[in-house]
């Protein structure tokens, strides 16, 4: 019997079309239960058109969990509340905009879990990725301080080498696509194109060379006109986060 698991899915207002084809997409060969972690909108007003959307697409199939937040938070927040919530220990976490090519994908899915699995990525890549809740009760959820989007990969990669001594294994696979839209981008300060700069200057806190493990190091910071959107939700209260030793 094939192992079951959780499938999360993070995605926003502007991805509506892209979500719902891939839950179309992944209900037409399994039932397995699908969370969706929705983000906030920049200026903190839910968009009361795209709720009702969703939530008249999610009622036609069995087993769809939406999250929903009015205000924009952070990718490890999303997953991280999306596995939390899950009621099973293995969770197959997914960005909106992957495309399956074919039914292979499940297969090897099931493959994957046929044997015990701490975090098994595909394609060397977090855009879709398997997590087990019990591993991450014991090395520490996806780190919330990073209050915008990007490196909470390159964190993960240096915690669980230092915890199982190890890389996180990879699976490839040419059964999945993703689109890696950057709809949420435009006209922010960021780094290395699309990453918050504000997440950036965390992580070089915290490790002393954070681009070893995954990413070449000294790459040419790009700075646009306004700063990351998600940032400005928490910037009077990033001192107090980072600051206390008990987060």
């Amino acid at each position: 019997m094939n192992k079951k698991y959780s499938i999360v899915i993070t995605t926003f207002s502007k991805r509506f079309d892209l979500v719902t084809n891939l839950i179309t997409q992944i209900r037409e060969v399994t039932t397995n239960p699908i969370i969706l972690t929705i983000n906030g909108e920049r200026d903190g007003v839910l968009n009361e058109e795209y709720r009702k959307s969703i939530l008249s697409f999610c009622v036609k199939f069995d087993s769809i969990y939406p999250i929903f937040f009015t205000e924009i938070r952070s990718l490890s927040k999303l997953w991280n509340l999306g596995t939390i919530n899950s009621n099973l220990d293995d969770v197959l976490i997914l960005n909106d905009d992957i495309k399956i090519l074919n039914n292979d994908f499940f297969t090897q899915c099931d493959e994957i879990l046929s044997e015990d699995v701490n975090m098994v990525l595909f394609n060397n890549s977090f855009s879709h990725f398997f997590v087990n809740k019990n591993f991450l009760n014991k090395i520490g959820y996806f780190d919330e301080r990073l209050l915008g989007f990007g490196w909470e990969d390159t964190d993960m990669w240096m915690r669980f080498k230092e915890t199982t001594g190890e890389r996180i294994k990879t699976v490839n696979t040419t059964s999945i696509y993703n689109e890696s839209s950057d709809l949420i981008y435009d006209n922010v300060k960021t780094t290395w194109g699309k990453y918050s700069s504000y997440n950036y200057e965390y992580i070089k806190t915290k490790y002393s060379n954070p681009g070893a493990e995954r990413y070449m190091c000294g790459k040419k910071l790009k700075e646009d006109i306004n700063p990351y959107p998600t940032e400005s939700y928490f910037l009077n209260d990033k001192n107090l986060i980072f600051n206390n030793e008990d987060n």
